[in-house]
């Protein structure tokens, strides 16, 4: 049996949109290791696909510093192939060649990667713009395997569930729609203003009969830490701060519907099925066509292409689309998506 061992070092969603691969792989037969950032473990918990997960930090340390014990680690475990997607890490590059895995596959890098002995997985991106977990299946064909599909993996175990099903049970007695938001990015992308995101929040309690949840790490506290001044409304219910990773993925599986930017809760939505309603830039690389819900249920708001080039040419970094998408149109999209 192959042993194939699957690093990235970056966030949520990246990882989450990996386990299209990590399926078609193991599907294929080989056994799959995944090494991540211990705080991204929990999007790998109770999949069956994937053979074991370890946190970078445990089994290489610093490996930013240096890859020495991180390449001892891979070359005791006698992995075969050495899957780095995403080569933002030199060290992680070294790692790869002083393991001693035969097959070394990369998508970048540059020079490094070249003269570390990677091949090139041309996946087109951002050049084509293509969904993400689909652009990565592009590894597995690399290595003669065959896809089983870009769906998402997320697996929701039955004390998840029955916890998620009690909040909403206290939070909903009614039976009310249940609608989710989830304002924050990780500054990872271009993101409305938490403003407009209350703006929405009351304005779906003061037009709907909707219970609105608010969610986000304990890091995005400060982005939600007034709006319940703006309401006394026991149907809005902030757990900004208060939940595990795995509650917030199992609640979102509850929800009839997430409005969230491009973010890991939008591809948790995905991977569960849950409606999204979500704001996007049209750059190539931020685009909806890479990094969006690709189930149909999804409604994905854009401002015009021109918009967000002009932006582009004079700015770094992401924009919050300057009133081209406000509260307003994350309202009406929420109208259309749900269900009568």
């Amino acid at each position: 049996m192959v042993k194939i061992l699957l690093v990235r070092q970056d966030h949520l969603g990246d990882v989450l949109l990996m386990t299209p691969l990590i399926r078609a792989l193991a599907k294929g037969g080989a056994s799959v290791t995944c090494a991540c950032r211990r705080a991204v473990q929990p999007v790998l918990f109770g999949n069956p696909h994937v053979a074991a997960c370890h946190a970078i930090e445990d089994v290489g340390g610093d490996v930013d510093r240096s890859p020495s014990r991180f390449a001892g680690w891979i070359r005791r475990q006698g992995f075969g192939v050495y899957i780095l997607p995403f080569p933002s890490s030199r060290s992680l590059i070294w790692a790869g060649l002083l393991g001693g895995a035969r097959y070394r596959l990369t998508a970048g890098g540059g020079i490094w990667t070249r003269v570390c002995g990677f091949r090139q997985v041309r996946t087109g991106l951002p050049d084509v713009p293509r969904y993400y977990a689909e652009a990565h299946l592009d590894f597995a064909a690399a290595l003669g395997y065959a896809d089983d599909g870009s769906a998402l993996d997320w697996i929701v175990q039955d004390d998840e569930r029955a916890w998620a099903q009690g909040f909403v049970r206290e939070k909903n007695p009614d039976r009310r729609p249940l609608i989710g938001i989830h304002p924050g990015s990780g500054g990872n992308t271009c993101n409305l203003p938490p403003s407009e995101y209350r703006r929405l929040a009351l304005r779906l309690l003061a037009e709907t009969e909707s219970v609105v949840i608010v969610t986000g790490g304990a890091h995005e506290r400060r982005l939600t830490e007034d709006w319940d001044a703006g309401s006394r409304d026991p149907r809005l219910v902030n757990t900004t701060g208060q939940l595990t990773l795995r509650q917030l993925a199992a609640l979102i599986g509850e929800m009839d519907l997430l409005v969230a930017p491009s973010t890991g809760p939008l591809h948790i939505a995905a991977a569960l099925g849950t409606r999204t309603v979500s704001p996007f830039c049209e750059r190539r690389y931020l685009c909806a066509e890479v990094w969006g819900n690709p189930n149909a249920n999804a409604l994905h708001l854009t401002p015009p292409r021109a918009s967000c080039e002009a932006w582009a040419q004079d700015h770094e970094g992401f924009c919050d689309f300057r009133g081209a998408i406000d509260a307003n149109d994350l309202f009406d999209a929420v109208r259309e998506a749900l269900p009568d």
